[in-house]
């Protein structure tokens, strides 16, 4: 995958081993145009103090499971999409958040029961990047 050289700054995470290829070789080209970059691999990266340094120009590079990434994509709130790259290593399992009681559940299901208030839902492909979960809803049924 290509990498926004746009930036000034970069921070690279990669959330696990499938996504690792990814990080270094976008590590690899960044620092080869002589950008600063924070690089971190595993599920916890330290991105509140990232951001807390972050200045104009800064770009993020986020890489592994979707549910994973949306969790840090909500984290990083206070960046632009435009600042954000995701790539996704795995898209089978999705954090749903109920619509009812706001509840959110990791699941591979289409549809499921809601872990918070029982409420038969339905997975939808809206995703809130503020939640960094997919919309579940009453699924009809």
């Amino acid at each position: 995958m290509a990498v926004d050289e746009s930036g000034r700054t970069f921070g690279i995470v990669a959330v696990d081993a499938a996504a690792r290829p990814v990080a270094e070789a976008w590590g690899t080209r960044l620092r080869e145009l002589g950008r600063p970059v924070q690089t971190w691999f595993g599920p916890a990266p330290p991105l509140d103090a990232w951001l807390t340094a972050a200045r104009v120009g800064y770009r993020l590079l986020l890489a592994g499971p979707e549910a994973d990434l949306l969790a840090l994509r909500a984290r990083a709130g206070v960046l632009l999409d435009a600042e954000i790259t995701l790539y996704v290593t795995d898209s089978r399992e999705r954090v749903v958040r109920c619509a009812r009681c706001r509840t959110a559940t990791r699941t591979a299901a289409a549809v499921l029961d809601c872990a918070g208030c029982g409420l038969r839902m339905a997975v939808h492909d809206h995703v809130s990047t503020v939640h960094g979960a997919h919309l579940g809803s009453w699924s009809g049924a």
